[in-house]
């Protein structure tokens, strides 16, 4: 082209631009409400996002003198940051809406969730919302895989983001969870998402673009110090291995357990009562067909432990290193514990789940159960000095008091059922003991107690042999925790649960787990 003419064409282009802009703003400017700044200098050279996208709203929608004169470089900037931010022509209304808001909201990035929404009707925004302002204290890996197959790109990115910039020493373990997230990220997805919600505001989706800026170099950047993290030791690419794997094997997971912990889930956070209305019918048969589905040999040999430690809580153990049976436990310990807060009628099994689970990752999701996999790998570095720390997990609405008020273990002779209750009786069970019948003290202090009484030295000058009862007294249960006892049957039981139930006396695997049968 001849350099006059392409001088002559610019000159008009130019021209073109400072004629539209003097004529009227572009119709998104309707969104404009308050007081803007134009600055057409600072608009078109600054590098910081939100400055540049604030100063182009002032300089277009309410331009002064500078702005009509540098009417070319406001359209070149324009037109660069729509490239950078994704954004098409009428989204520049958000742009708009978010540069009228006073500059503390702009600065404030915090986006507003209404925390009694259920998660599973969240909008992809709202989603964002959920996950990076984390309100429930149960972490971004919990709510991510708590959105299930709902999970959005917008969503998706917010656990990304997240992720990678996890504390320096959780960092391996928590960037090995989110590697098959950044693998899947659509940004085309993200971009159509985004544009399309109604659920939040211009504003909010202005401010989510902000924050995605610069997302695409910070990929690149993890994506390098991934790579040194695994050269500096193989245990480091064995761990993002198992992660990978526990992630996809969530897959096979019964997807009806799924669902009814996301009903749950909603229930919980909606705090409604229609909601929980009639879950039992559906929890306490999930959690049955969850743990029948466990060999027996896994129940054997368990300790005869009074308390925290009792039988009922060491088959949870087993329970909840199973995904349905983590997954179920937890549906039931929402539906009968949370749900049932306010009746105070929580019983036995669902207290010592709820508080069995609330520091387990467990199988929520692909994400929880890539680190449940790590932990359960054992997944070791050459380096003898590093340690590997995991993200913490506590639930805190999971968290119960375990101490218990009874219970015992015998042999049945007799189930009674009346109602919801069923009362059983044990065969009587005697014991020769050596009992002591005089002691004799001395003036010497052995032990001074926590409230600071004094204990003296004693010892036994005479015993003899006495024959003892061991058998306890009728217990009185739930119903739905004897299905299947019968008199011969060796049964144990903590407060109002029946909980592991054996053929008969000396065997080593139980015939079930609170009437749940396993084989």
């Amino acid at each position: 082209m001849d350099k006059r003419v392409f001088v002559a064409v610019s000159f008009v282009l130019g021209v073109s631009a400072q004629t539209a802009m003097a004529q009227s703003p572009p119709p998104w400017c309707a969104k404009a409400e308050g007081r803007l700044d134009s600055n057409a200098k600072e608009a078109f050279t600054s590098k910081d996002a939100r400055w540049a996208v604030f100063y182009l709203v002032g300089s277009y929608c309410k331009p002064d003198s500078e702005a009509k004169s540098m009417a070319k470089e406001l359209e070149s900037a324009k037109k660069k940051w729509s490239a950078k931010l994704d954004m098409q022509e009428q989204d520049w209304a958000d742009a708009a809406e978010w540069a009228s808001m006073d500059q503390g909201s702009r600065m404030n990035r915090d986006l507003k969730h209404d925390k009694k929404r259920a998660w599973s009707s969240l909008t992809p925004g709202q989603q964002f919302a959920l996950i990076d302002f984390d309100f429930n204290e149960d972490g971004p890996a919990y709510a991510a895989d708590a959105l299930g197959a709902k999970l959005s790109e917008v969503g998706r990115f917010a656990y990304i983001q997240k992720c990678i910039k996890a504390s320096d020493n959780q960092q391996a373990a928590s960037w090995a969870m989110c590697q098959p997230d950044i693998d899947a990220f659509d940004k085309k997805k993200f971009s159509e998402q985004l544009r399309v919600d109604t659920g939040i505001t211009g504003a909010e989706r202005m401010e989510i673009r902000l924050r995605y800026e610069g997302f695409a170099d910070e990929l690149k950047q993890h994506a390098e110090e991934v790579k040194k993290l695994q050269a500096k030791d193989g245990g480091y690419a064995t761990m993002f291995k198992t992660a990978a794997q526990g992630y996809a094997d969530f897959a096979k997971v019964d997807p009806t357990a799924i669902a009814l912990m996301a009903d749950m889930d909603d229930a919980r956070v909606t705090n409604s009562r229609k909601a929980f209305e009639g879950c039992s019918a559906r929890a306490w048969p999930a959690w049955k067909k969850a743990v029948s589905a466990l060999p027996a040999k896994k129940f054997a040999n368990f300790k005869r432990e009074p308390g925290d430690e009792n039988e009922i809580v060491q088959a949870l153990g087993v329970i909840l290193g199973d995904p349905a049976g983590y997954l179920t436990s937890v549906s039931l310990y929402i539906c009968e514990g949370v749900g049932a807060a306010e009746r105070g009628n929580m019983d036995y099994l669902v207290k010592a789940a709820g508080n069995s689970a609330s520091r387990w990752p467990g199988f929520r999701g692909p994400r929880r159960a890539a680190l449940t996999a790590m932990m359960l790998n054992g997944v070791t570095l050459d380096d003898r000095d590093a340690r590997i720390d995991y993200p913490t997990v506590h639930h805190d609405w999971m968290s119960q008091n375990m101490s218990s008020g009874g219970g015992g273990r015998g042999v049945v002779a007799k189930v009674a059922i009346k109602g919801e209750k069923a009362t059983v009786t044990v065969k009587k069970e005697f014991e020769k003991q050596q009992q002591c019948q005089s002691w004799k003290s001395s003036n010497k202090i052995v032990q001074i107690t926590s409230s600071g009484s004094l204990i003296y030295e004693s010892w036994c000058t005479s015993s003899k042999s006495v024959t003892v009862d061991r058998s306890f007294d009728p217990q009185t249960v739930k119903a739905r925790y004897v299905e299947g006892l019968k008199p011969g049957m060796v049964f144990t039981n903590t407060e109002d649960v029946a909980g592991v139930v054996y053929a008969k006396n000396g065997a080593k695997e139980p015939v079930s787990i609170c009437s749940a049968p396993v084989k």
